[in-house]
């Protein structure tokens, strides 16, 4: 079942968030991740307006692929060609005011068969 990570992004640093964005995409793809939506055009339409604010939301195949990915020494700092280009400590965690989930999707094939069976 598909997990999908869910960033609220509020940008205080545009170049350097952008530094974030090239670096971390090839490691959420090694681990099975796709954007789905990564700050684009965004309507409010209930509640208040959100300045400023990007949103980002990513497929993995699972909950273990988000883990893995998350808890990747590549993400997270323990490898990479330097300690300025790891993607958690540097540009994103720096540059800009952040919320990030992870959310289980649903088993679609499961649901139906509930609600057939519920019939």
């Amino acid at each position: 079942m598909s997990a999908y990570a869910v960033l609220q992004i509020e940008v205080t640093d545009a170049e350097k968030l952008a530094q974030y964005r090239e670096i971390a995409t090839p490691i959420v793809q090694k681990y099975g991740g796709r954007y789905l939506a990564r700050g684009g055009r965004m309507d409010v339409v209930e509640g208040d307006s959100l300045p400023r604010i990007a949103i980002v939301i990513v497929e993995f195949p699972s909950m273990d692929a988000f883990k893995q990915f998350y808890d990747a020494p590549e993400y997270q700092g323990g490898e990479g060609p330097s300690p300025e280009r790891n993607p958690r400590n540097d540009a994103r965690c720096r540059r800009a005011v952040n919320q990030h989930l992870v959310v289980l999707g649903v088993n679609r094939i499961g649901m139906a068969a509930r609600v057939t069976t519920a019939r």
